[in-house]
This record gives C-alpha cells, structure tokens and sequence, in this order.
C-alpha cells in the first residue's frame, strides 16, 4: 500500500526546503512533512458500495523573523521559493511577540507501538472479504438488522519534522479504523453508531460490531409511558461521555485559555474543580496511542503530565507560542511548552492540544450493571448529537440521544424515542462520580462509564 521508500523520500524533499530556507536567509525556520496513503471500503443499505484508495502529503514551513512568524505551504517542492517568500511577507506584518523563538533540541526516546506491517501487507481482497464477513455477521445476529453506513479504513502516514535548530525527526505510523451504522425498521425504527481504530490490526469483527447491534436492538420499541422532564441520575457510556468530555474538559486546560480567563477553570491552579476521587492525565507517550509521539509538532518532547490530581487543577497544557504571547501580554510570569503542540495538517500551523487523555479514580471501579444499581433511577446514554455546542467557558451543553434506556430500581426498563441531556458537566463531576472497570479508547480520550448524579436534566421527546 505505502511504498517502502516513502520516508526516505520525505526526508529528501524535506532536505531540499530546508536548503532553501538557508538559501533565503531566513532567520529560524521549521518544515513539517506529511505523505499518507490509505485503502477503504465503504458500506451503504447493507451493501459494499465503494472500494478505493489514494494518497496526499505535502510540507508546511514555518519561519520565524524577529519573534514574528508565518506559514505557507506547498506540495510539490519546485515551487518551495514562492511559499517561503510568503511565510516571509506573513512574518513581517504579523505582531511581534518578545521571546518567541523555535525550540532547540532535545534528547528524546521513541515512543512504541506506532506501526504494525500487518496493516502494510492488507490487501484490498482482504478489506473486502472483511466487509462481507461483517455483513454476514449482522445478518446471523439479527435477520432484521441493516448495515445502513460506514466502512472500513487501513493508512500509513510517513512524517518528518526537521529545524533550523538541529530537530530531525521522522518515522511511520500506521491505522486501521472501523465503524457501523445498524438500523432495525421492525415494530419501530431504531439505529445505532460504534467505531474502533487503533494502530495495531483490528480483529475482523471487532467488538464495536456487537455493540452497536446491541444499542440498535435496546432502543426497539420506546417505552408508552410518559416520564416527565426531570434533573436525574445518568450512566454515560464512554461512547457519549467523550462527546461531551472533548469540547469541555481539554480545553479548559490549555493554558492559552486559562491565562485569558476563557476557561471554566481560570485563576483555580492548585484548587479543587472536580471530585477529590478523580485524577485526569494528559499522556503523550503512550504506546500505540493515536494522539501520542516522542516529540510534539514543534519538536519539544512529549511528556506524561498530571492536569488534575485528587480533583485539584495541577498543571495546564502549553506550546511553545502561546507560552511567549502570554508572557508578553503579561496573563502570566512564566510558562513553558509541556510538549502540547499539535498541526491539524501539514496545512496549518502548530496549536496546542492535549494527547492522549486517560481519565482515573481512587474509588473502586464497577462494573456497568453496578452503576445501574448506584443510580437507581435514571438513565443509560449510549451517544449524543450537538455535542459540538458545548461551552468550555462555563461547563455547559445541551444535546439530545435516541439510544437512552430508562433505568428504574436498577434495572434497564426500556428505551425512550428520544430525549433532551443539559446541564453542566464540569458541576456534575464535582461530587459523587463513579466510574465503569472497563476502559475504552474513544480517539484520544480513554474513558470508562460515568455515573454523574447531579447537575444533569433529562427532557423525555
């Protein structure tokens, strides 16, 4: 799929923009490259639909003048003088910020689990044999359950990092990803979403299959009861609590925001902002993570750093841009880069971000039919919609779900046909949270299921 000299050649071109950067005497400078290459199967109404692949790459060059910086980027490298004159002429009109300069080198070690041959060596038989065999499966386990969408996805992405200041990074990494929309149109129409991507080669019916059978079968018939909007008890799956943990709780630790006083936890470094159980961790050096690497995108190494210890603000996520910009502007004395710089693309520059971001208590961990038994009368949520709307300035949201059960005495009694979720997330994991024994890797957030008893209203549809 990937040809082998990928890298070899990205380094290479890489060279040439660096010797070009020199040529035009620009004062620091850093070049990302990026070249990805991916196969795919798509599936619709039950049916393969469409089987494909392609490749895309190009180099992002940043430079840096005076404490003023710019950006262009190119993909073929004869025209790498034009793109860097304009990072040139985007530097020289850009505010100028004091102390900002391109980091120097580091020691750093590699971070494992990047890569898996068995990924490269997929062929395009095999993701379609891979398809069917899904197809098949859902068909066994339930003769009325449709594969309405999704797919199946393998990739390999060569990358480097190289810098006036003697940062020369590459490498190879590796993705297979897998997802599934079921839908059930029996007695009533129901419908469920799960996916799983990892670095190592999936199995060829991964769990995410059964589950979302399972949620697209749970939510058949919704219950004929009326139940009134209510503040409540809920049991988020990981699959919803990432929805609304994302747009939340990562950016309200970068520093960037915390310092302009945009953060739902501005000025409380070193105070309680969540119950005294929880610990959150920013990882970047995880093994096999999606989001993590032995240096971030501006060439700082990357770092496991505690954000949240025992439910206290410890430590906040920084690059090394917005840790200049807020010394200059005075928001803070001092602040250095936690290693937290992330590029989108090879078409941006770097922003801060976190990595992989593990979630933790030191109460005993249940199991999800304990959790249900905690709450006693509530909720179950599998996934929500809006998420996105989410406000990271106060905590709150508002979204809705169609795979939500309703709970009474401990037990699942039935599904609702849909239902309004609001409240705020960072007052609902103030106090008595609880936490599910099983964790699941939603992207870069490593959650399990989450009790939350307060702060939390269900508005039955």
């Amino acid at each position: 799929m990937i040809p082998t000299d990928a890298l070899d050649r990205l380094v290479e071109k890489a060279d040439v923009i660096s010797q070009a950067c020199r040529q035009s005497n620009v004062e620091q400078w850093d070049i990302v490259g990026i070249q990805s290459y991916s196969e795919e199967v798509e599936i619709e109404a039950g049916k393969i639909s469409l089987a494909g692949g392609g490749g895309e790459g190009g180099f992002g060059i940043r430079v840096v003048e005076d404490g003023r910086f710019g950006f262009a980027h190119v993909v073929d490298v004869k025209n790498v003088h034009p793109a860097i004159e304009l990072a040139q002429k985007i530097a020289r009109i850009s505010p100028k910020i004091e102390g900002f300069e391109l980091p120097s080198l580091e020691p750093t070690s590699k971070v494992g689990g990047m890569y898996d041959d068995s990924i490269i060596k997929t062929s395009s038989e095999e993701l379609l044999q891979t398809a069917d065999d899904i197809l098949s499966h859902v068909a066994s386990s339930n003769e009325d359950a449709v594969v309405t969408g999704g797919g199946i996805e393998i990739s390999s992405t060569a990358s480097c990092l190289i810098s006036s200041s003697g940062i020369e990074e590459s490498g190879q990494s590796t993705l297979h990803s897998l997802g599934v929309q079921l839908s059930i149109d029996k007695e009533t129409f129901s419908s469920s979403y799960d996916q799983k991507s990892s670095r190592k080669k999936l199995d060829p019916i991964p769990e995410c299959i059964d589950n979302a059978l399972y949620w697209a079968e749970a939510t058949q018939n919704p219950l004929k009861h009326e139940l009134q909007s209510e503040d409540s008890k809920v049991v988020f799956t990981p699959s919803s609590f990432s929805s609304l943990f994302r747009y939340i709780v990562p950016n309200s630790v970068i520093g960037e925001r915390l310092a302009r006083n945009i953060s739902v936890w501005s000025n409380k470094i070193g105070e309680q902002v969540i119950d005294p159980s929880l610990s959150i961790t920013n990882h970047g050096r995880l093994e096999g993570g999606l989001a993590s690497s032995s240096r971030d995108d501006e060439g700082i190494p990357t770092q496991i750093l505690p954000l949240i210890q025992g439910g206290k603000l410890t430590n906040s996520l920084w690059s090394v841009r917005d840790a200049a910009e807020m010394m200059r502007d005075g928001k803070v004395e001092s602040a250095a880069s936690t290693g937290s710089a992330f590029r989108s693309s090879y078409q941006s520059p770097p922003s801060t971000s976190c990595s992989e971001m593990i979630f933790e208590t030191t109460r005993k961990q249940h199991s999800r039919d304990e959790l249900l038994e905690i709450i006693d009368t509530g909720y179950l949520v599998q996934s929500v919609m809006g998420a996105h709307t989410a406000n990271p300035t106060s905590g709150d949201f508002s979204v809705t779900s169609s795979t939500i059960l309703r709970i009474e005495n401990g037990e699942i009694v039935g599904p609702l046909a849909q239902a309004g979720i609001s409240g705020n997330l960072v007052a609902a994991l103030q106090s008595n949270v609880e936490l599910g024994n099983e964790i699941s890797v939603r992207g870069r957030y490593h959650l399990p299921d989450v009790a939350l008893q307060s702060s939390i209203r269900i508005n039955p549809a």
